[in-house]
């Protein structure tokens, strides 16, 4: 089979570790982010209260994108920010080096405010679960 992969890295004191992969095959597309248990201190579930707390906070909105005037669905980055910081990368100025820069800088560039939907998945999971959980236990009242 037809198999490519790019592998995304970052050095630490000369340590150089994957943080990331897309992998192509004759099937689909893979994009991974670094989860590897040994790289992690548990600090405990996430509760349902937790998530359902930063979910209900979450808007979804409807809009268009200016450039293109497609509509779509979705978070907005700097309102996403507010309640979930974590699938948020701020946007930002950088000048020509790719160091961050003033707007006033000439040659500065602007990289968008991004959301990382994949980050909201952990919530989405506790809270399914949770829900799966209350049904089950209606149903057997019920019963």
């Amino acid at each position: 089979t037809n198999y490519n992969g790019m592998q995304f890295t970052r050095e630490v004191s000369g340590v150089a570790s994957e943080k990331g992969t897309i992998h192509v095959t004759d099937t689909g597309t893979s994009y991974n982010t670094t989860s590897d248990k040994t790289h992690k201190t548990d600090n405990g579930l996430l509760t349902a209260a937790q998530a359902w707390a930063i979910l209900r906070l979450i808007e979804i909105h409807n809009y268009t994108w200016i450039d293109s005037g497609k509509d779509d669905i979705g978070p907005f980055a700097q309102d996403l920010y507010e309640v979930y910081p974590n699938g948020v990368t701020p946007g930002a100025w950088f000048d020509e080096e790719g160091q961050p820069a003033n707007v006033a800088v000439i040659g500065a560039t602007y990289l968008p405010w991004s959301v990382d939907h994949s980050k909201l998945m952990p919530l989405v999971v506790t809270a399914l679960q949770n829900l799966d959980q209350r049904i089950a236990a209606l149903e057997a009242a019920a019963a």
